[in-house]
């Protein structure tokens, strides 16, 4: 073998060698359907605070745990039909009557940026409160957000545990506010989305 194979060999594994260990330090975790990962919304009528809840949450989130500063990646989906209150009527009323399901069965959170000054990487085991901002899109509009998150890394899980909590006003989605005695809300929900990612 001539030494300009040779040659185009060795290139050829150091390019190998940097890209992959550029690409090596990215997670990729996946969030699944079910308990206990939990979307929950609680709203203060005049004369109760009406919540609802569905564990009903799947999507994907990827980052450099050794740069959390980098930016994560995350797309988490909501299944609206399975959102309950306690009273199948006023359940009814809110599928049918504000959130119009049959339309839009879905909502979609999609985070892309995180202020994570001063820390720069996750210690394994460790807690932080961060500030995560990015997209929900929800009956048909799309509105950016910020969220309060508390977020726990696991490194011998491979799992990350996230807290993320922000606010929601109906009329930023064209959502017709719910008047009537069986349900009524506030304009502004408060949301808390919680949920474990694994490695895939």
């Amino acid at each position: 073998m001539n030494q300009s194979i040779w040659k185009i060999l060795i290139f050829t594994c150091a390019l190998w060698v940097s890209i992959t260990s550029v690409f090596a330090d990215t997670v990729n975790l996946t969030i699944t359907a079910g308990s206990p990962n939990s979307v929950k919304f609680s709203s203060k009528a005049p004369l109760e605070t009406v919540t609802g809840e569905t564990d009903q949450i799947w999507g994907k989130i990827s980052f450099d745990p050794a740069d959390i500063g980098a930016g994560v990646k995350s797309k988490l989906t909501v299944n609206l039909t399975t959102l309950k209150t306690g009273n199948r009527i006023r359940d009814s009323h809110m599928y049918n009557n504000h959130l119009h399901t049959a339309q839009y069965p879905e909502c979609v959170f999609t985070f892309s940026r995180i202020d994570a000054q001063p820390v720069t990487g996750l210690i394994d085991g460790a807690s932080y409160k961060f500030k995560i901002a990015g997209t929900l899109a929800l009956h048909g509009v799309e509105k950016e957000i910020a969220a309060e998150t508390d977020v726990k890394w696991s490194e011998a899980l491979g799992a990350l545990d996230v807290t993320a909590k922000f606010e929601v006003y109906l009329s930023n989605f064209d959502i017709p506010r719910p008047q009537f005695l069986v349900m009524k809300l506030d304009e502004k929900l408060t949301i808390e989305v919680h949920f474990t990612a694994k490695q895939e």
